[in-house]
């Protein structure tokens, strides 16, 4: 990764992004977390589901990055980059910073938001929550003790990474075929929206949904559940890597 990319990919935006995911996860529940009694397994699947949070994590995820490459075209500095760098270097550079930003942004609020919850409602982590009876997840948390319980949280951090790393790269993606900032922000929520309705209106298997697969509503158990995350989501992520190596051969044509 080139450093300037690496400096603009975990800069301010990418803090701001992080601010505003743990933002929508604390305003689903805010009124229950004032209270000192609480579940903190329960809060942390109900915000996950509740409210704008699964919405707008595909815009989330975009901002810390995505909008670079609109913004180096439009402003003639990909010319200098280019020249020091070569067109591989910059173009794999732009990718891979997008997607380890916008996956870092949502994985780092959902990591915020689990350690206030452990840390508010430590007492919850020894017992099984209530919700584990028809919860995804109870195969792993019947068991009971810590260390399933941290695995658990491991691995739904792990899925929030991949999926927000998908949408960050389908905005990155978009940006190679048309360099405009706020629509290269907005194309992950169309295509979230679209993958919804498309999901609705014909059979295909839930996991294939980046948005059921992250939000682990698929259908599955636990261990399912992080093998199809840890398949699917890299099998779109390298699509989307092959479908912008293709826009930025056609956009150095152009250029």
């Amino acid at each position: 990764m080139l450093p300037s990319d690496r400096r603009r990919a975990f800069g301010w935006w990418f803090l701001a992004a992080a601010g505003i995911n743990l933002a929508l996860y604390m305003s689903n529940l805010y009124t229950a977390l004032l209270d000192m009694q609480g579940d903190a397994l329960l809060f942390f699947e109900y915000s996950r589901a509740l409210g704008y949070t699964p919405l707008l994590m595909p815009l989330v995820s975009a901002i810390p990055f995505a909008t670079t490459l609109a913004e180096d075209f439009s402003g003639g500095f990909w010319l200098l980059t280019v020249s020091r760098s070569g067109r591989g270097r910059y173009q794999n550079s732009k990718f891979l910073a997008a997607v380890l930003s916008g996956g870092m942004a949502a994985a780092l609020s959902m990591l915020l938001y689990a350690a206030f919850l452990v840390l508010r409602y430590p007492g919850d982590l020894s017992r099984v929550s209530r919700w584990v009876d028809t919860n995804y997840a109870r195969d792993i948390l019947k068991a009971g003790g810590l260390g399933n319980v941290a695995v658990f949280f491991l691995g739904v951090l792990l899925l929030q990474f991949l999926a927000g790393g998908f949408w960050a790269g389908v905005a990155i993606t978009f940006s190679a075929y048309c360099p405009n900032a706020p629509l290269a922000l907005c194309a992950p929520l169309v295509l979230y929206r679209l993958v919804d309705e498309i999901g609705g209106a014909v059979a295909f298997p839930a996991f294939l949904s980046p948005a059921r697969l992250a939000e682990a509503t698929a259908g599955l158990s636990f261990w399912p559940t992080m093998l199809a995350g840890v398949t699917v989501f890299p099998f779109y992520i390298a699509a989307l890597y092959v479908l912008f190596r293709l826009g930025m051969k056609r956009r150095w044509r152009v250029a």
